[in-house]
């Protein structure tokens, strides 16, 4: 619990510092959403339904989509970002010889601050297009755990991503070597 707090604390203080970035990154991902908003609400003006769709489950799907990223930035976005820098500036020797697993001490490398505020509209937005359904309390867990799901996606393509950076960065070392 020590260690969350220390990251919590470190994450809000470089928020703090960057804070004029964070408020520009949250202001920019409400713009894109209310983008994607008015896109579907001129999708479906003139008809109430395209092939299959209506207005709610495109809505509810364009703020899952929104919920699942912005989940994902707010846990993992700074580690995966740390985690290319080291890469490319050859400093990821130093997280190897640390004695706690170095793979989760990379991915989580603090809490996006300014992607909580945008994990919590996503979630204000998601509970308002799901009370529309009308769902069981069974209905909202699984629908978490293909939220979670989402996460877990998004964060295994982008660690095969890094992966392959590090494969690339090996690989061009190899050819200046030689």
């Amino acid at each position: 619990m020590r260690i969350l707090q220390c990251v919590w604390s470190r994450s809000w203080k470089q928020f703090m510092i960057y804070r004029a970035t964070g408020c520009l990154t949250l202001a920019l991902a409400l713009v894109f959403y209310g983008i994607e908003l008015l896109t579907g609400y001129i999708y479906f003006s003139s008809d109430v339904t395209v092939k299959g769709w209506d207005r709610t489950d495109y809505l509810l799907l364009v703020t899952t989509a929104s919920l699942i990223m912005a989940w994902y930035n707010f846990f993992f976005v700074l580690g995966h970002e740390q985690l290319s820098e080291k890469i490319l500036t050859g400093a990821l020797d130093q997280i190897l010889l640390r004695p706690v697993d170095p793979y989760w001490l990379t991915a989580f490398g603090g809490f996006d601050i300014p992607s909580l505020f945008d994990l919590g509209f996503s979630l204000v937005i998601a509970s308002l297009f799901l009370s529309k359904y009308q769902p069981a309390f069974f209905e909202l867990v699984w629908y978490f755990l293909a939220c979670l799901l989402g996460v877990c996606v998004v964060f295994f393509i982008e660690s095969i991503v890094y992966r392959l950076c590090l494969l690339d960065r090996a690989d061009q070392r190899l050819e200046w070597d030689s």
